[in-house]
């Protein structure tokens, strides 16, 4: 249902505002496709009253001919993973993608530790798929 999405998430940021929550959280994959598609959900997005934190998909980064890099500043994003506190709670937002092919260009120092990181671990899976690196396992520990 793509193709309904934008009207879609129009009525979820008009209900949302109706609620006094302290913030809402995008669990990635806020495109489907190409650097253009985010303007018009950013639009729409613009109109939520509250605090929106952002986690990335694989998705998100099927951007070119713009870099992948833009992607964390268009979403305003400081960081790829993080945690936010809000009143005695402590919530954690990782970068699944840290190791993948999708997310970094290849032959990036990125692209080629997700290329020892599958060699090693005899992973199978598609190369859209990603892991957490040990330097995000560290910062989790």
């Amino acid at each position: 249902m793509y193709k309904t999405s934008d009207e879609r998430l129009k009525e979820f940021v008009k209900e949302r505002n109706k609620h006094k929550l302290k913030f809402a959280i995008q669990l990635g994959d806020l495109i489907d496709k190409d650097y253009e598609s985010y303007e018009p959900i950013l639009k729409i997005l613009e109109d939520l009253k509250t605090p929106l934190y952002n986690v990335l998909g694989n998705h998100d980064f099927s951007v070119a001919p713009h870099p992948k890099s833009a992607v964390l500043k268009l979403l305003k994003m400081p960081k790829k993973y993080y945690s936010i506190k809000v009143n005695n709670y402590r919530f954690i937002a990782l970068d699944d993608n840290n190791l993948s092919f999708h997310v970094y260009e290849k032959d990036s120092q990125k692209y080629l530790e997700a290329e020892k990181y599958y060699r090693q671990n005899k992973v199978k899976s598609p190369k859209w798929n990603g892991a957490l690196s040990q330097t995000q396992m560290n910062w989790l520990g």
